[in-house]
């Protein structure tokens, strides 16, 4: 636990390792590096993240640099450089590194001389701003001026940064994993006749977009659906917490969709599953542990747990998810997430690996699967267009019929999957909660089975 006394003795340690670093190499300015941490955390996987990230870039920029040591402890990291630079120079490069980033701020970089005398900013004369204001930060912590709860959310939405940050450089796993995702959703798309449904020869119930459409969303979403899975491969808090950076990731992933179909909705709902998916299954192979459904699907709820509570805590004007839980109970995709994927799980991959296996064309295991899951989905895509249950049930029931009846064994089944969508398009309806499952179907099916 964290103490005054704690903290003095810490930063006398700090002191006396600098010293000793000194006099092992009394010809080189020295470079002290920590972190300016408001609050009760000092230490933590993802402040430590933080300052090896720090130390990385001090050493990119001095390659030269003679030695270097770090240390950990509860009030926090520090790394000690020795270069062959003036102290001048150098401190002038490292003032340049605090501001790189908006996260930098929390890095604290100072330069000492032969003399061991720290080494000043001449363009920073009243030392480093406050986190909250443009006030000199000393000022700010001597005078009380900001409320910790304040300072602790600025704190939060900086270190939100660095992790956003870090999920732009893809390893080759999760850009693999990013074309396997983008792969998935065109697989989706292709598929036909799917009622209701964009598909390779038609626009289903979607006037407003096409296959080139999807085309173009998912090949501009690859490397996004690549940044879920690098988050989770790197997260250093825990499962729940991985939640608020996906969503985050989906959000800047969303201006790209609309960039790429000229402002229509393709796959937001996907974004929202699939990035689920992608990070959970980073974050398992992270803690090396091997992608089984059971895995995957705990991971899943563990990081998704109490999701839809969200769906009775809004105030009007409500959203259709939220709508229709206060119509009928139905939680939609949150419920889906939060349950670790039952419906793809129990029913949809199990369906599409023995088809496969069977040896049906990707065509029609694709559509078969597709039906298992309108059939169990209470879909709000459908809801959104038709907002009446008994037409979901009335949806569902066609689709169970076509599994009951196995009319994908028949010869003419094209005809009546055909029969269905002139039938659903005339009343605008369209199963695309469904479709995303499909897409994450199929997406299990290609990472797991081959």
């Amino acid at each position: 636990m964290l103490t005054l006394q704690s903290i003095l003795d810490a930063k006398e340690r700090r002191w006396q390792r600098r010293l000793q670093f000194h006099r092992q190499y009394p010809e080189s300015t020295i470079i002290s590096l920590t972190l300016a941490i408001p609050g009760p955390i000092k230490d933590s996987p993802l402040l430590r993240q933080l300052f090896q990230y720090a130390l990385t870039q001090i050493q990119q920029v001095f390659p030269d640099y003679t030695a270097s040591c770090q240390y950990y402890e509860l009030e926090g990291p520090q790394g000690l450089l020795a270069l062959p630079q003036d102290p001048a120079s150098v401190k002038k490069t490292a003032c340049h590194i605090e501001t790189s980033h908006s996260y930098a701020r929390l890095w604290d970089i100072d330069v000492y001389g032969q003399d061991s005398q720290p080494q000043s900013d001449t363009g920073r004369q009243q030392g480093r701003p406050c986190l909250l204001c443009a006030r000199p930060a000393v000022e700010c912590m001597r005078e009380h001026r900001h409320e910790a709860i304040d300072i602790q959310k600025k704190l939060d939405a900086l270190l939100m940064d660095f992790r956003l940050d870090q999920c732009r450089h893809l390893s080759s796993l999760s850009e693999r994993m990013g074309q396997y995702a983008a792969r998935a959703a065109l697989y989706e798309v292709v598929c036909y006749p799917s009622p209701g449904l964009v598909d390779a020869v038609h626009q289903g119930s979607h006037n407003d977009m096409d296959i080139y459409t999807f085309i173009n969303s998912s090949t501009a979403l690859t490397r996004w659906f690549g940044r879920f899975f690098e988050a989770g491969l790197h997260h250093a808090h825990t499962p729940t917490d991985l939640l608020a950076l996906l969503r985050r990731l989906g959000q800047q992933a969303e201006c790209d969709m609309y960039a790429a179909t000229r402002q229509v909705n393709t796959h937001k709902g996907l974004l929202f599953s699939l990035g689920i998916l992608l990070g959970a299954m980073g974050l398992l192979k992270q803690q090396t542990i091997p992608w089984t459904a059971t895995a995957i699907s705990q991971m899943i709820r563990t990081m998704t747990a109490g999701i839809t509570k969200e769906l009775t805590q809004s105030q009007p004007p409500y959203t259709a998810g939220e709508r229709f839980y206060q119509l009928y109970g139905i939680t939609g995709i949150r419920g889906e997430v939060e349950q670790g994927f039952p419906t793809v799980f129990q029913y949809a991959l199990p369906a599409l690996k023995q088809d496969i296996a069977q040896g049906q064309p990707v065509n029609t295991a694709l559509l078969h699967t597709l039906f298992i899951l309108i059939s169990y989905t209470d879909d709000t895509t459908i809801l959104s267009r038709k907002p009446d249950i008994a037409v979901l049930r009335r949806i569902q029931a066609q689709a169970r019929q076509c599994i009951t009846e196995d009319i994908f064994a028949k010869a003419d089944w094209p005809q009546t999957l055909w029969k269905l969508d002139a039938e659903w398009v005339s009343q605008h309806l369209s199963p695309g909660g469904s479709a995303d499952l499909l897409t994450i179907t199929w997406f299990l099916y290609a990472v797991m089975e081959t």
